[in-house]
């Protein structure tokens, strides 16, 4: 296992907690992709109790059509200071994902990586907590 971190508890079982393994990653230039193969494992009491959970996880897969936010060295978002809010006739806004600056995913990632010199265990641990709060790991 390369990475494990303790993701948020199951949100159908409130007394399950969880851990995430990152047990491989794929880096493919040519192919411009990151693929990150990972398991989770349950826990109630003190008792892992895995086999009662299913072991099939949704697809890690990150690319350059994908959109990824720009952060700072906080790992906090980086507003875009020429973002101006549009809203449409019924006052939703329409233009939230110009709110902060983007890159491309697989750009963005390598680098941090290759040109900020970031460790991809910590890169990797911060989107571990942004795909958990997103819902990523809720099946």
């Amino acid at each position: 296992m390369l990475i494990e971190q303790s993701i948020s508890n199951s949100k159908n079982f409130k007394e399950v907690s969880r851990t995430l393994n990152i047990i491989g990653i794929n880096i493919n230039s040519d192919s411009t992709s990151f693929d990150i193969y990972y398991r989770i494992l349950y826990n109630k009491d003190d008792k892992d109790v895995s086999s009662q959970f299913t072991t099939q996880v949704p697809e890690w897969h990150i690319d350059n059509t994908q959109q990824i936010i720009v952060r700072d060295d906080k790992f906090q978002p980086i507003l875009n200071p020429e973002y101006e809010e549009q809203k449409n006739e019924d006052g939703i806004i329409i233009n939230e994902q110009e709110k902060f600056y983007r890159m491309p995913a697989f750009d963005y990632i390598t680098m941090l990586i290759l040109d900020k010199n970031i460790p991809l265990k910590t890169i990797m641990s911060a989107y571990i907590i942004e795909q958990d709060a997103d819902g990523m790991f809720n099946f």
